[in-house]
């Protein structure tokens, strides 16, 4: 039976994962699928691959485009908000996989390129991984654009872009124009 985590209130879904290391801890031999970190923090990893698609005439952030999606207001994580698009990987998908998936879904062509990773805080006992890719049009932006999608200069991002989001994607698509693949970066907290 799967669970759909996506309807879930925070809370039950902090209480499923805590259920789920009990299971794991007690119930199966103490053998957890992401070794003893896991277990010593508590923590359940989330893996995650967005896609910045971005236009731009320079590597200034006032000359950078980026792509943003409006999130569903029923989403169970920053409903309402904006974000890169993104999504989970399907079952033994490779994160450049994930990412030519979510480039074609929003109909684009360009090959994604691997610009680092961002880790977050999503609940007490959940820590999102997000692999960011960048892909680079070369041509005017589409029209119509993708659904729910608008196009923002990077250095005039919307206040309701996800505060992880906003903290951590402008400087490493920066960096990724300008010295290539970025470091780990971290967020902890909203």
């Amino acid at each position: 039976m799967a669970i759909d985590w996506s309807g879930m209130d925070p809370k039950e879904r902090e209480e499923a994962l805590a259920g789920a290391f009990r299971w794991v801890r007690e119930d199966n031999g103490g053998r957890l699928p992401f070794g003893a970190y896991q277990e010593r923090v508590k923590t359940w990893h989330t893996p995650f691959v967005d896609v910045a698609v971005v236009k731009r005439r320079g590597y200034d952030r006032e000359t950078v485009q980026l792509l943003l999606e409006r999130r569903p207001e029923t989403g169970h994580l920053y409903p309402g908000m904006r974000d890169v698009p993104g999504g989970n990987l399907n079952n033994r998908e490779l994160l450049r996989d994930s990412a030519r998936r979510l480039v074609a879904k929003l109909g684009f062509l360009w090959e994604p390129l691997p610009a680092g990773v961002a880790t977050y805080t999503q609940t007490s006992a959940e820590v999102g991984v997000s692999h960011l890719f960048v892909v680079e049009i070369g041509e005017e932006w589409p029209d119509p654009l993708p659904e729910h999608c608008s196009t923002f200069l990077l250095d005039r991002l919307p206040k309701d872009l996800v505060p992880w989001q906003a903290a951590l994607y402008p400087n490493m698509i920066q960096r990724f124009f300008s010295r290539g693949p970025s470091v780990l970066l971290e967020y902890d907290g909203q």
